[in-house]
């Protein structure tokens, strides 16, 4: 699981309790932020193999903690494909009553998906749709999640007056949520390999994200179906790079699709 203070802190004595067993670790999410900082410890740097979720988080075990390469497996996200696919999602768009959440609309729908956190950024997205809607565009935006932002977000979204935004917060199903989005965009400062991400490029949906993690390599692995932009991208700048998804859209949709 990713790491925790008992996880960290704890290690020597893991290492003590379990001497004659072997202890497989999976803790860290991020190449430089988050429970990474801890692998100098001697009791995580004990245990007889790691696992990395993207070349980065490989990369920097072996060069900042000396891992040997051998102990280390990289072992990406799994994603359910048999609800995320280019055909569930062909299916879903054709029968109304599969849109079980009113998303079908003849304006283009851009989501933002995951927790509202410091590390989303959810701020952010609210500052596109603040743009959008004052340069009269017809985009609809929704934004599914549920954090400690969220009172934030909420009082952003009434003193602005977003009325081309819709707020869910939870969806126990997003398998029918992507067939209706036109483009996900996550701007996060920090990632390891966002399933969302994986899941909606799996059902065709071109992807507007920063460049962390490994977002820039799932984007080149799905033939260019999305925009990188920098983590430090000024607002005025991001909603420039927006404004070039949205004339491309139709592009990164067909490679989104094709990759699917």
């Amino acid at each position: 699981a990713n790491g925790s203070p008992s996880l960290v802190g704890g290690s020597e004595g893991l290492r003590a309790l379990f001497a004659v067993l072997p202890i497989v670790d999976q803790q860290a999410y991020d190449a430089e932020a988050g429970w990474i900082g801890h692998y100098g410890r001697a009791g995580i740097q004990s245990y007889d193999r790691f696992v990395a979720i993207n070349r980065p988080i490989r990369s920097s075990l072996i060069s900042r903690f000396g891992v040997e390469a051998r102990r280390i497996d990289l072992i990406h996200h799994a994603i359910d494909a048999d609800r995320f696919n280019a055909s569930v999602a062909a299916r879903v768009r054709g029968d109304p009553a599969l849109d079980c959440h009113g998303l079908a609309g003849s304006s283009r729908l851009f989501a933002f998906v995951g927790r509202l956190t410091p590390q989303k950024r959810p701020l952010e997205l609210l500052e596109l749709v603040r743009r959008s809607q004052a340069s009269a565009a017809e985009d609809r935006f929704l934004m599914v999640g549920r954090g400690e932002l969220a009172g934030e977000c909420d009082a952003f979204v009434r003193s602005h007056a977003l009325t081309r935004l819709r707020r869910l917060s939870q969806v126990e199903d997003m398998s029918r949520v992507y067939p209706f989005v036109d483009g996900l965009v996550l701007l996060s400062r920090y990632e390891g390999l966002p399933l969302v991400a994986i899941e909606a490029l799996a059902m065709g949906v071109p992807v507007f994200v920063t460049d962390v993690g490994e977002l820039r390599w799932l984007v080149e692995e799905a033939g260019g179906a999305g925009r990188i932009l920098d983590v430090e991208e000024s607002p005025a700048a991001r909603w420039k790079q927006f404004l070039l998804f949205r004339a491309e859209l139709d592009d990164r949709t067909d490679a989104a699709r094709r990759a699917a």
